[in-house]
């Protein structure tokens, strides 16, 4: 009954760390998010290269006829007059317009992700709850098979058949329990926390 009660206490807590999941931890909608603002910035970048751009140099001039120096002055303008960028604001957009739309898949993914993970984790912690009260009772079948052949009331095949199934049960249960630890790795990745422990 212990057991039992011990995957009870593990199904909570899937429950409850399923329950406070969002999608915004999830590691691939998060590099997806990053790279559309990478891209949003490469618009503005873009959006920057059509304003004038001014330039001042100064300097000192030495007259090769006598020793005299004379500073000097000079300004730049860079105008563009009949170019301004349009084409690499557009194509700048239209990378960042695809970002975004690549957020929304990744955020899509991430949710049926963690979904499929979650229903995988509750189907392994029912069938681990199941093949233990399985064991249980094979245990106390073998128990009482056990007293009856001491009492010379079993025959001595009925009780190494009750002891096979005891074995088989066991082996089931150790079968559901790895079952179990792979569907919580699993749920673990999906919502972006470092397998049985807490993310860093």
């Amino acid at each position: 009954m212990a057991r039992v009660a011990a995957a009870g206490t593990a199904s909570g807590t899937a429950a409850a760390t399923a329950a406070a999941w969002t999608p915004e931890q999830s590691p691939t909608l998060a590099a997806a998010a990053a790279e559309r603002d990478a891209l949003a910035a490469q618009v503005r970048v873009e959006q920057k290269r059509a304003i004038p751009d001014i330039g001042v140099s100064l300097g000192v001039r030495r007259f090769a006829w006598s020793s005299e120096r004379a500073a000097t002055v000079g300004v730049t303008a860079s105008i563009p007059l009949f170019d301004r960028n349009r084409s690499g604001v557009d194509a700048a957009r239209e990378r960042a317009n695809g970002a975004a739309l690549r957020v929304e898949a990744a955020r899509l993914d991430a949710v049926a992700s963690h979904r499929a993970a979650l229903a995988q984790a509750t189907a392994s912690e029912q069938r681990l709850q199941a093949a233990e009260e399985g064991e249980t009772a094979a245990l106390e079948a073998y128990r009482l098979g056990r007293i009856g052949y001491e009492a010379g009331k079993t025959p001595l095949l009925e009780l190494l058949s009750i002891r096979r199934a005891l074995a088989d049960a066991q082996a089931l249960t150790i079968d559901t329990r790895l079952a179990r630890v792979r569907a919580l790795a699993a749920l673990s990745l999906a919502e972006g926390r470092l397998v049985f422990g807490e993310a860093p």
